[in-house]
């Protein structure tokens, strides 16, 4: 199946302009060429025949940018099952990645386990003195430091 002239003209536009990291540019002109491929298809093809989840990861970010879509699922040549398949789009200007949220209210919300954790009377149990060594750690930390 080839791919329309619409989506030929964005895919040479988003070529040209150099836009996409490696690894996306890949994914993207594979589907380009192969329209309506599944995940485990992309990572076959462009794994040397082996799994490649390093592929099939960036299918999400591009969809993110607004360069691929999802489609009906379909028997899968790789698996045997019905799965999702994935088509460019005719997009032809990204759009930018979203922003990483910061952790920083994760890891204080870990630290915090972790101190009622290593301070409430059961975590005396353990003879091998794991809960000594997190106790010095979790002091090491100033309360706002991470």
């Amino acid at each position: 199946m080839s791919a329309p002239a619409t989506q030929l003209a964005a895919y040479e536009h988003i070529k040209r302009s150099g836009v996409l990291a490696r690894a996306q540019f890949q994914v993207y002109e594979y589907l380009t060429f192969h329209p309506g491929a599944t995940r485990n298809e992309v990572d076959r093809d462009l794994g040397c025949g082996r799994p490649n989840a390093n592929a099939s990861r960036r299918l999400v970010e591009l969809e993110r940018r607004g360069l691929l879509r999802r489609g009906d699922p379909r028997l899968c040549s790789v698996t045997g099952h019905a799965c999702e398949t994935w088509w460019t789009t005719t997009a032809t200007d990204p759009l930018p990645l979203p922003k990483a949220r910061p952790r920083l209210p994760l890891l204080e919300s870990t630290l915090a386990t972790i101190r009622s954790l290593v301070s409430s009377s059961s975590a005396e149990v353990c003879p091998d003195g794991t809960v000594a060594a997190i106790r010095k750690v979790v002091a090491d930390v100033p309360e706002r430091a991470v």
